[in-house]
């Protein structure tokens, strides 16, 4: 029989989870929903991984504890959710000072407070090794709907709200310094926050979740490659990406260049929890304006056609059928087991363009 690393991640949940759990209706969204009397309640957990902030030198439990809360609101985020509260559960080594576990303790609470949303409880135990999972509620307000991730639709939009590329050029330049490039210390400070304290976009998936013309949505924390990739076969269209539609900043440009990375498997990485949506043309500028008024960048990506469920990438006139450059795990390029070091060479010597398609 095959080992999980020969199957993947992906499979494992089309064809291993999904298939035995089909006759009880098993979710496959970025979180669970259910209705109780007139509430939809949504449900999610996740286990953080190790911050990479740690692998570059910056041992903070504190980004740890961050991380454990934004990796579950992000879920939340992306289906509209508001948070109400959640758990966490945490395994430490006993050898662990309690200094350290105070620190973890910090940027939970500091998390919680910032996006209003309640610690309920938990569990500690201890272990060979620190990890933390985290399980979180959330109900969709009044006004609200659900954002699947299934629901596009051909001529709509395809958008992505929060800042692209920042998480992993953050690794590269705190890893690399990108030899004779010279920042200055407010974009220094904006490449240590990006990589320390990504942010779920909780007020802005609430936003999406109340806007007419939304149609779908998912959470980018591995990669919006795969994002488009699974949106386009949940909701059996085409999704194109037009490489003239991204627009990168100058920092990110050159440290992309100075490292060797190309720029646009680069800007699609995950690690920044945007949300990946799609939305009526029509609807495009009013929710730029109403994202801008929250400060949150907001960026039209591609588009949807009629299709069976693919993900292409556009450039000038030829299209190709997407690679996905996401961080699978169980495969040798997760960086969960492996490092991160080895997804960023998968990263810089992929191209994001497959066959031609057209």
């Amino acid at each position: 029989m095959a080992s999980l690393e020969q199957i993947g991640e992906r499979n494992i949940i089309d064809n291993i989870i999904m298939e035995r759990f089909r006759n009880i209706k098993a979710q496959d969204d970025d979180c669970a929903v259910i209705e109780l009397g007139d509430e939809i309640v949504l449900l999610t957990t996740d286990p953080a991984p190790e911050p990479i902030a740690f692998q570059l030198g910056f041992l903070d439990y504190y980004y740890y504890g961050w991380l454990t809360v934004i990796v579950n609101l992000s879920d939340l985020a992306s289906m509209g959710a508001v948070p109400k509260g959640i758990l966490t559960a945490t395994v430490m080594k006993p050898e662990m000072d309690a200094a350290e576990y105070e620190r973890f303790l910090q940027g939970v609470e500091d998390a919680c407070l910032e996006y209003e949303c309640l610690l309920l409880g938990g569990n500690i135990k201890d272990g060979v090794s620190f990890s933390s999972n985290g399980f979180a509620i959330g109900t969709i307000g009044k006004g609200g709907k659900v954002l699947w991730q299934s629901k596009a639709e051909p001529g709509d939009v395809v958008c992505v709200i929060g800042e692209m590329g920042a998480f992993w050029s953050s690794v590269i330049w705190f890893q690399e310094k990108c030899g004779d490039l010279v920042i200055s210390r407010e974009e220094k400070e904006d490449l240590f926050r990006a990589l320390t304290r990504p942010t779920a976009k909780v007020r802005e998936g609430i936003l999406l979740s109340q806007s007419v013309g939304v149609t779908a949505c998912t959470d980018n924390s591995d990669g919006i490659t795969w994002s488009m990739i699974n949106m386009a076969r949940k909701s059996g269209c085409n999704f194109v990406l037009d490489l003239d539609f991204l627009k990168p900043s100058e920092l990110f440009l050159q440290i992309a260049d100075r490292a060797g990375y190309p720029y646009e498997n680069l800007y699609l990485s995950g690690g920044d929890y945007q949300l990946v949506c799609t939305m009526k043309a029509a609807q495009v500028d009013k929710v730029r304006e109403e994202l801008n008024r929250l400060g949150t960048p907001f960026y039209q990506i591609g588009y949807v056609e009629e299709g069976k469920g693919k993900a292409l990438v556009k450039e000038k006139k030829c299209f190709y059928i997407m690679n996905d450059l996401s961080s699978e795990r169980f495969r040798q390029h997760s960086m969960f087991v492996n490092g991160y070091k080895e997804y960023l060479h998968m990263i810089k010597t992929s191209d994001i363009r497959g066959e031609r398609y057209r």
